[in-house]
């Protein structure tokens, strides 16, 4: 294995959803372009503990990157979450290899996880309130909005009516496909259920996930208007310039974004809004909102090169 390896913590790609196949792969290609070959990777909810001992690719690589995305929060209650925390401290323990978290959302941490970040050689929070939140307990942290804001997607000329999404809150989907149903709208859920999307990942080589997810990015950026309960749908609208409504996600990532593009969160609407099936205006982008829009991807896209330059420079 080439010495500039790289392995991948917490793949999420796993799981079929498209925000997550993004990511991943705009790691896999940020790397590449800069000499780096990803020499493995470890799927989400799945103990990194067992790694070392079935992969190679962990054992030998030079550099280890955890791609903390929305599953760092309320760690208390969520095990697996406080084990991403933890990879740092085990890999220094016994070597000088560094370690990056990026990507990540964090909100309501455990006093011990604050010692273990301190571990990793550099975190990326993909919002100013995560930042913010790392700070307050000592911990540093860079600004590196998501990794999914590195990818190409333009306005279609014909938009093709409202599509609406599904949820992370297994409580919340239900109640946006029947939305989308009583309005004639079209249903686009951003993963398919749990055991069919790791059978389909299995089987499925890069390319037809590739293909997969530029469908997905059509399908949004056709849309006159969306209404969402996905992050990643939510990003993928800013990234098309699709008017787009959210319902909060399962931690405040969607209203911490959206501050950080327009500095409100005019745009999260309650979940009793889809319940009572009212109907819902979906305002355009004002010129101002526009302006801070392209702003915001500007931002993104240097931040995501900058950052994975430092990484390589580490490497």
């Amino acid at each position: 294995m080439p010495r500039n390896s790289v392995f991948l913590l917490n793949d999420t790609s796993v799981t079929g959803h498209f925000g997550c196949i993004q990511v991943v792969e705009t790691i896999r290609r940020s790397l590449a372009a800069r000499g780096i070959k990803l020499g493995g990777s470890w799927p989400v909810a799945v103990d990194w503990r067992f790694a070392s001992a079935f992969h190679a690719g962990l054992r030998k690589a030079s550099a280890f990157i955890v791609n903390g995305e929305g599953t760092i929060h309320h760690t208390s209650k969520r095990p697996k979450a406080r084990q991403l925390v933890q990879f740092a401290r085990t890999i220094k323990l016994s070597s000088s290899k560094p370690v990056f978290l990026v990507n990540a959302s964090m909100e309501k941490l455990e006093p011990s996880d604050y010692d273990d970040l301190r571990y990793f050689d550099a975190i990326f929070a993909r919002d100013r309130r995560s930042q913010a939140y790392l700070a307050e307990n000592g911990v540093a942290s860079q600004w590196v909005p998501d990794l999914c804001l590195a990818a190409e997607t333009k306005r279609h000329s014909r938009p093709a009516g409202l599509v609406c999404t599904d949820s992370c809150v297994s409580t919340v989907s239900p109640l946006l496909e029947s939305y989308s149903a009583a309005l004639h709208a079209s249903y686009a859920p951003m993963r398919p259920g749990r055991c069919s999307s790791y059978w389909r990942y299995a089987r499925s080589d890069r390319t037809a996930l590739l293909m997969s997810l530029q469908r997905y990015h059509e399908t949004i950026a056709s849309a006159h208007s969306v209404i969402t309960g996905r992050f990643h749908a939510m990003i993928f609208c800013l990234l098309a310039a699709t008017p787009f409504l959210a319902v909060s996600s399962n931690t405040t990532k969607i209203e911490a974004v959206l501050e950080d593009v327009f500095g409100c969160s005019e745009r999260v609407i309650p979940v009793a809004t889809i319940a009572g099936m009212s109907d819902v205006r979906i305002p355009a982008f004002t010129p101002e909102e526009e302006g801070l829009r392209l702003s915001y991807l500007s931002a993104a896209r240097e931040g995501i090169g900058r950052m994975f330059d430092d990484i390589a420079a580490a490497i």
